[in-house]
């Protein structure tokens, strides 16, 4: 028997005839016993796990972003390594009064080799403001850009040195 139900237009669609015929092989499936069973088991949990891969897929997709949201950042280097003073202590011969970043390697060609920092030196001012043995040089420079210049203040055994240099 066809089944006929009005549409948002107002016009007799069919219906019933394919609905009822997959519920009629879905009842056959599950009510029989055996294979048919299983196979009709297995066939709908893959199809609800292809059905939620595809759902998670949907919903993790990020949003389109704008062009400068994709922009990276970069960060002034004035190339050196370096370590905590207070680490330094166990290791290197460093005034135990001061307190800083030491350099442990200065980069060939880099603002810090340009500006005479030497390996051992240690850090202690950077544009005025305190650096801490606990301070990172990236958190420090992520404020500034390439091309700026910076006052800095270096121990140097017994001396403190004033430097200026140019970020790359």
């Amino acid at each position: 028997m066809r089944h006929f139900e009005l549409d948002k237009n107002q016009s007799l669609k069919p219906t019933g005839t394919v609905r009822q015929n997959l519920l009629n092989k879905f009842n056959r499936t599950f009510n029989s016993p055996g294979k048919s069973r299983r196979t009709g088991v297995l066939l709908l949990l893959g199809f609800g796990l292809a059905l939620g891969c595809l759902v998670l897929l949907v919903l993790n997709q990020r949003p389109a972003q704008a062009p400068h949201q994709n922009a990276i950042s970069v960060v002034p280097q004035l190339g050196v390594l370096y370590m905590s003073s207070r680490v330094a202590l166990r290791n290197q011969p460093v005034n135990p009064a001061v307190e800083g970043l030491v350099i442990t390697e200065v980069k060939p060609a880099s603002p810090a080799s340009q500006a005479g920092l030497r390996t051992g030196d240690v850090l202690t001012h950077l544009d005025g403001r305190v650096v801490q043995a606990e301070d990172s040089l990236l958190a420090l420079l992520k404020d500034y850009e390439v091309g700026d210049r910076l006052n800095l203040v270096v121990y140097r055994g017994d001396k403190s040195i004033n430097v200026s240099v140019v970020l790359t």
